[in-house]
């Protein structure tokens, strides 16, 4: 069976944090560490840090080295320790831990963002989406590892890039990839490889998982019944739980790799998937918030 992945693909880590979140400081450690370890860093980035109160960055987009960012973070840690508290506005330049950082080749820029939290969405997500440079798999899921050494960690995944893309659409015209064709009217997504909200928490299901403490505290499931069954690989760790469910990244959202997705879904978060979108499924056409 054909996949959805184009060609060197490359994968898309995603950590959630529950509130405070981890400081813009250690987020920005761990993704340049990962960029010299692979030989990736630029000499210059572009970078936003939302709510900063460092005279040259104060929400304007700004140009340094890696080192230089790093520096700067660590700085307004020391003489601000407020700076990464829970936010108090979705609008840039609240009270956010917003961090956004891009390097261009081309067209298409490489960005770093690290958003939230935020009043109605209480959880902070880092996203190191790189159409640019292909990210391994154990690029990716060394980052977010260490990532996860932090009490803070609610839920990480490692995904096939334009697989989770292709997974958020609402409407077939919105899909990319080769799919079969079939019909659907705009609705909520019940894909396979969707990301949505249980229990106001993140929900999302990937062939490599790492559950946090927090994350148990609004999963419907326990870790014993997760420990129970079997996976390919397993580290029951003082900080998270890691699965790998899936050989690789899921690249479809249907036969073998569709339904390991929907067990995932309904061992973890006592929810379902169906492929095609819609397939069984009432009409609504306004998302999960937060989606």
């Amino acid at each position: 069976m054909s996949s959805l992945r184009h060609n060197n693909s490359g994968t898309l880590p995603i950590c959630h944090f529950a509130p405070p979140g981890i400081s813009r400081f250690s987020a920005w450690r761990a993704v340049l560490d990962l960029f010299e370890r692979k030989g990736l860093a630029e000499q210059r980035y572009g970078w936003h840090a939302f709510g900063s109160k460092r005279h040259r960055n104060r929400n304007v987009r700004e140009e340094s080295s890696g080192k230089e960012i790093l520096r700067a973070l660590e700085m307004e840690e020391v003489t601000d320790p407020t700076s990464t508290s829970t936010s108090t506005s979705t609008e840039p330049g609240g009270n956010t831990t917003d961090l956004v950082v891009e390097r261009f080749r081309g067209s298409n820029p490489m960005r770093i963002g690290l958003q939230g939290p935020y009043p109605r969405i209480p959880w902070q997500s880092l996203r190191v989406w790189s159409p640019v440079v292909a990210l391994s798999v154990e690029e990716s899921c060394r980052l977010i590892d260490e990532l996860a050494q932090t009490k803070l960690c609610i839920l990480g995944i490692v995904v096939d890039r334009d697989y989770f893309g292709s997974q958020q659409a609402f409407r077939k015209d919105r899909l990319s990839g080769r799919v079969e064709d079939f019909s659907i009217t705009p609705l909520h997504s019940t894909n396979p490889g969707r990301q949505d909200r249980i229990n106001d928490g993140p929900a999302m299901v990937a062939a490599d998982m790492w559950m946090g403490q927090a994350f148990w505290t609004y999963a419907p499931c326990t870790k014993a019944e997760v420990l129970a069954q079997h996976w390919l690989e397993v580290r029951d760790t003082e900080h998270y739980l890691y699965i790998k469910a899936y050989p690789e990244p899921f690249t479809r959202p249907d036969g073998e790799q569709g339904e390991v997705q929907r067990q995932l879904w309904q061992l973890l978060f006592h929810s379902d998937s169906h492929w095609p979108p819609g397939e069984g499924q009432p009409i609504n056409p306004t998302p999960t918030e937060g989606q």
